[in-house]
């Protein structure tokens, strides 16, 4: 909207009209504050609304906002989310390493694991205790390991997701962690 003449002219409250329109894409309004400002009387306008502009367009974008959690895209989504986070995280990557897991098949398995318990889907076959004793054999899982998994899982969920999926989804993790540190053998603690 532009500022009519009549009211007094400040750059502030210019550029906070040009950013707000900026940021809701209407073109015109920018046009015409565009004009304001270089007509303006305030010799440093100009320069004051480039900074302000530079300053507005080096932020880092803001992350979309989460969306519900309801197709196979999504979870699949989420799986490479985490397993990217997972893959630079000191205490998990070296279990991925040392197993030697091929990452694209492992997260088309974790898809069909993820579509199976939120939305009944068909597809995964497996079976996640035998899966786990067998990376646990060749490095042992601690309670640590437990725990970073699972903050990450639902940091991961929390960054992308809402709705009853999402929530089922951070506490079937809460269930599934417990019962791995129950269930493998000499899981040790720490």
């Amino acid at each position: 909207m532009p500022i009519p003449p009549s009211q007094s002219f400040t750059t502030d409250k210019v550029i906070s009209a040009i950013v707000a329109a900026i940021r809701s894409g209407n073109d015109q309004t920018v046009d015409a504050l565009l004009l304001t400002v270089a007509n303006s009387p305030d010799p440093h306008a100009v320069f004051a609304l480039r900074q302000a502009l530079q300053q507005h367009l080096t932020q880092p974008a803001k992350a979309p906002p989460p969306s519900t959690l309801t197709t196979r895209a999504g979870v699949r989504r989420l799986v490479e989310t985490f397993y990217e986070a997972a893959a630079d995280d000191d205490l998990l990557a070296p279990v991925f390493a040392h197993r030697g897991t091929p990452l694209i098949p492992h997260i088309d398995t974790l898809t069909d694991f993820w579509c199976h318990q939120l939305f009944g889907h068909l597809g995964w076959r497996g079976a996640l205790l035998e899966a786990h004793q067998c990376v646990h054999a060749t490095h042992p899982l601690t309670d640590a390991h437990f725990t970073r998994w699972l903050y990450m899982w639902q940091d991961s969920v929390d960054a992308a997701f809402v709705g009853p999926a999402a929530e089922y989804a951070k506490d079937l993790a809460t269930r599934i962690a417990h019962s791995m540190r129950t269930r493998l053998p000499n899981c040790p603690s720490g």
